[in-house]
């Protein structure tokens, strides 16, 4: 059940901070973006994915997006990479 509910929480969380995403870099669009963080995790970077995510976001301090990356990097090791079941 927590499993679950860390998964929908990042995927909110996701969706908020692409809607607040400004800027003229290529990733301005959602979709670049969006393209952009499953690219980094595909990619084994997830720690430079959740950095992407909250990029945007002014509500999180770097204490709390390290909380996230711990508890990401601890689902995946239980979880398994779910990357390479897509």
């Amino acid at each position: 059940m927590k499993k679950h509910l860390f998964i929908i929480v990042v995927f909110a969380l996701l969706c908020n901070s692409c809607s607040q995403l400004n800027g003229a870099s290529s990733n301005s669009s959602p979709e670049g973006f969006i393209d952009q963080f499953f690219k980094k995790l595909s990619e084994k970077q997830s720690s430079e994915a959740i950095d992407l995510i909250f990029s945007s976001n002014k509500w999180f301090t770097e204490d709390k997006i390290k909380s996230i990356k711990d508890q990401f990097t601890s689902q995946t090791s239980q979880m398994g990479s779910f990357i390479d079941k897509i």
